[in-house]
């Protein structure tokens, strides 16, 4: 079956999602209070929620005097509860766990089950349908959704239960996943390629190898940005890999020394990725190198579950109210419910949803744009406090600090965006760990790095930090005995201090 035979099955299955989703959620308050009562009865018999009484709350109210709001280390507790021989501790259907970071001990497990790729589901296919409906000109060739090097398998089997899924097009359920591989022109293999620069050499030949690309689904904006560098490095050899037509096509994109991608994929139509926080940096790059394409702003989709989507009527990704009971964490510490927001606000998102988390403290913050049809518009500024995320890595600083315990004297950890995303370390000596392969505790560090979305750490020794470091924090107004060292520090302003005194 073709890829546009393929596209016309799925879009007949998807239509109208849109059009159900946005019905759905018009009384917002209505349907949240709805779907809590649905979540609290499914999960009433699983440890969890036999701790909290869930078979007993009738309200919201009731819901969050009972419940706390948690954080990762408190759902991790729970988590290490779970056996193939007892999985329901969080969720009443868990059949897998998924990896991500952000924890001190830089990786956390997340309960899966139908019940929580339901709520995935909620919003991929209101969004697909809505991107097909709008961008019709993407069911007329193949797509590349982003397959990277398997990293799950590296963690382990998750006490006796499997870790991932096979392949990500089984996130739009079974019945639509077949589908869907039937558009792909990089075939789900290619994903369980451990060697990075197998996949990346497998991945290009397949692009190559389909001209008529339509739609590219990515996360950073770096991912496509770091292939087209490698397309340039491994030229020679994928030139010697493909048929003539293609390595014709290949020599005319490549002629002028750089990358010409509208020779390569003349009718790409959509690029969706993130386009807000640190990602934002990236997007004019991606602007100038497809210039044929339109780049759609990814909605925020994290692990741990759905928060907003994006419609292409929208001015902003929509809240993902099917997918999840929401609140939000004020900037003074008050927690409001989805339809409290205000224009302009900035939140930090808690969560409940099928995949056993309750009040879960995501650690996103988001902005209150402005309501489309009744829904809040959100706008991903990046992690919360204390953590940093350049292309999904989510270091914090709990995690960086037990990293740097190995270390007697002071040392900094922070992010840089130029000349690619890499984090440096300034250190008040030379390193007595090695810090890039402890980095790597974290499954999203490694990621990025095995795919060169993250360029290699770099380590600055330099013998006087500590007092440039209290110099840094007085002339920014802090009182001497409020300093405190802090192993990961949110951006570079420190390095441009030390290199304005150097």
């Amino acid at each position: 079956m073709t890829a546009p035979a393929a596209w016309q099955i799925l879009r007949r299955t998807l239509r109208h999602g849109r059009r159900d989703f946005l019905a759905q959620t018009r009384d917002l308050p209505g349907q949240q209070q709805a779907y809590l009562h649905q979540l609290l009865q499914r999960q009433a018999d699983t440890d969890f929620g036999r701790r909290h009484g869930f078979a007993d709350l009738r309200s919201i109210e009731a819901y969050r005097q009972a419940v706390p709001v948690q954080d990762a280390a408190q759902v991790q507790a729970w988590v290490g509860k779970i056996s193939s021989a007892h999985p329901q501790v969080l969720s009443a259907d868990t059949a897998f766990l998924e990896i991500t970071g952000g924890s001190s001990g830089g990786i956390k497990y997340i309960p899966y089950g139908p019940a929580g790729l339901e709520d995935f589901q909620a919003a991929l296919f209101p969004w697909l349908d809505d991107l097909l409906d709008r961008r019709p000109a993407i069911m007329e060739g193949p797509a590349y959704w982003s397959i990277s090097p398997a990293l799950a398998r590296e963690a382990g089997s998750g006490k006796g239960l499997p870790v991932g899924l096979e392949n990500d097009a089984l996130y739009f359920g079974e019945a639509l996943a077949g589908q869907l591989a039937r558009t792909l022109a990089v075939p789900p293999s290619v994903g369980r390629l451990q060697d990075r620069r197998e996949w990346q050499r497998q991945t290009l030949l397949h692009l190559l190898r389909n001209p008529e690309l339509r739609l590219a689904s990515v996360w950073s904006p770096t991912f496509l940005l770091n292939l087209l560098d490698g397309l340039e490095a491994l030229a020679p050899a994928l030139l010697a890999q493909l048929d003539r037509e293609s390595g014709q096509r290949l020599e005319r994109a490549l002629a002028d020394g750089r990358v010409n991608t509208r020779v390569l994929w003349p009718r790409l139509d959509t690029i969706s990725c993130w386009t807000h926080g640190h990602a934002g940096a990236f997007v004019p790059a991606l602007e100038e190198r497809f210039p044929q394409a339109r780049i759609q702003p990814k909605g925020l989709l994290a692990t741990e579950g759905v928060v907003s989507l994006p419609l292409e009527d929208a001015p902003m990704p929509v809240l993902a109210a099917r997918s999840g009971f929401f609140e939000f964490l004020d900037e003074d510490g008050g927690m409001r419910l989805a339809w409290e927001l205000e224009q302009d606000g900035v939140y930090e998102v808690v969560m409940s949803n099928n995949l056993g988390l309750y009040r879960y403290r995501l650690g996103d913050r988001v902005q209150m744009t402005g309501e489309y049809r009744g829904l809040p518009m959100l706008r991903f500024l990046g992690r919360g406090a204390r953590q940093v995320d350049l292309c999904g890595e989510k270091l914090d600083e709990a995690f960086v600090a037990r990293v740097l315990e190995g270390h007697r004297d002071l040392a900094l950890l922070m992010p840089l965006m130029q000349p690619r995303p890499h984090y440096v370390c300034i250190a008040q000596s030379p390193l007595e760990i090695d810090l890039e392969k402890a980095l790597q505790d974290n499954p999203q560090y490694a990621y990025a790095r095995r795919l060169g979305q993250l360029a290699e750490l770099r380590i600055k020794v330099h013998p006087g930090v500590g007092k440039h470091y209290l110099d840094w924090r007085l002339e920014q107004g802090q009182r001497l005995g409020d300093i405190k060292p802090l192993a990961l520090l949110l951006d570079d302003a420190f390095l441009h201090y030390l290199e304005a005194r150097a």
